[in-house]
């Protein structure tokens, strides 16, 4: 109860744009992967990348849970699909007296063989009990290069005019692939109200079926791990948990429909 208290003390300061909650709310498998995926495509992209999302031409969809730091009464949701190019997310983050909703639209597409880019808007949306529901609106874009089949970099900016003093968002990263079951994904990353924050995940599958996530991230410093289990190359089982040195284990859980085989490899 006492870490509740801490956590909702914490969130009502800070101005609704301002709160890290849902500005790095993801899906399941990049919660294992300690948020790090600016460079990567498929599913993650619609919460890390809209210019991710370019390759996915088929159907996808994801949803996830999350019982942050052993706080039952806490909780984080995040769903979203894919197609040709397009997404829409959502993703809601409190308890029964406060709770943050984010709504995005997306597109992604590819500009030239090597080149990717994308955009979103998103809807924020604070709701307290007995005070009237707080709104605003935040663009992002983003952009991707891909030298080879092996390596990508990927940037991403959240509203890039710094416009109505709402905060700016921005993170690089690179992706690279060893052989065919190892993907390196390093992000570094910045927030007007947070400052700076590196992400490196690393994710293995021993075999085709199964995927081992590891991650680690710095202010806040967590660990991060995962598994997914593949069903019928199409469905994917993600489970997935952090360690935070002051405010304990975390916990998700989450499943995927792959949008694209090739762009799910990360």
């Amino acid at each position: 109860m006492f870490r509740l208290v801490l956590w909702a003390a914490l969130l009502f300061s800070l101005p609704l744009t301002a709160q890290n909650a849902l500005s790095t709310a993801t899906d399941a498998r990049s919660f294992g992967l300690a948020g790090a995926g600016v460079a990567g495509t498929g599913l993650s992209a619609l919460w890390l990348n809209p210019a991710g999302m370019a390759p996915s031409r088929r159907l996808g969809f994801a949803a996830s849970f999350s019982q942050p730091y052993g706080l039952w009464e806490l909780r984080t949701a995040t769903a979203g699909v894919v197609y040709r190019g397009f997404g829409l997310q959502l993703s809601t983050h409190g308890f029964s007296s406060y709770n943050l909703q984010r709504y995005g639209l997306l597109y992604g597409r590819s500009v030239a063989e090597k080149w990717r880019i994308g955009a979103g808007l998103h809807l924020l949306r604070r709701t307290v009990a007995g005070y009237p529901s707080v709104l605003a609106l935040l663009p992002n874009v983003g952009v991707q290069f891909s030298p080879g089949r092996i390596l990508q970099f990927g940037l991403t900016v959240s509203n890039p005019t710094a416009a109505a003093d709402l905060p700016l968002r921005g993170a690089i990263g690179v992706r690279y692939a060893i052989g065919s079951r190892v993907w390196l994904l390093l992000d570094e990353s910045y927030s007007s109200p947070w400052g700076a924050s590196t992400r490196f995940g690393i994710s293995y599958r021993p075999v085709d079926a199964v995927r081992l996530n590891f991650g680690f991230r710095t202010a806040p410093a967590q660990i991060t791990f995962g598994v997914g289990y593949a069903i019928g190359g199409q469905l994917e089982l993600t489970a997935a948990g952090t360690q935070h040195p002051q405010l304990g284990t975390g916990f998700g859980a989450g499943i995927r429909r792959m949008s694209d085989s090739t762009g799910e490899n990360q």
